[in-house]
């Protein structure tokens, strides 16, 4: 059975150098698929804490990243390719939600 939730779905491709995200929503739940084709960082900080997180992929792989509602977030291209993001979320996008909090530069 086929049943609507409201979703949303955007693509971006990210460049070399380029940072994209340094927000969070307060609402909708959203889920990152990158494909990378060298290194890059995802950057975060949860709403409990003050300071942010990071981790960064080394090399050619396709990675799912479930972000929680209040946890700001940011993509971080520190390689030489494109990165391919697809972003799922349970909300139709507004910008309403978005929130800027940085968490890299």
């Amino acid at each position: 059975m086929y049943r609507s939730f409201g979703t949303s779905l955007h693509i971006s491709t990210l460049v070399a150098g380029e940072i994209r995200g340094n927000h969070f929503h307060r609402i909708k739940l959203e889920v990152l698929i990158i494909q990378s084709t060298g290194p890059w960082s995802f950057h975060w900080r949860s709403p409990e804490n003050d300071s942010s997180e990071h981790r960064v992929f080394a090399s050619s792989q396709t990675v799912v990243i479930k972000v929680d509602r209040k946890c700001a977030h940011a993509v971080e291209n520190t390689g030489n390719g494109v990165l391919q993001i697809i972003g799922l979320s349970n909300e139709v996008h507004t910008g309403l939600d978005s929130f800027k909090s940085v968490v890299t530069e």
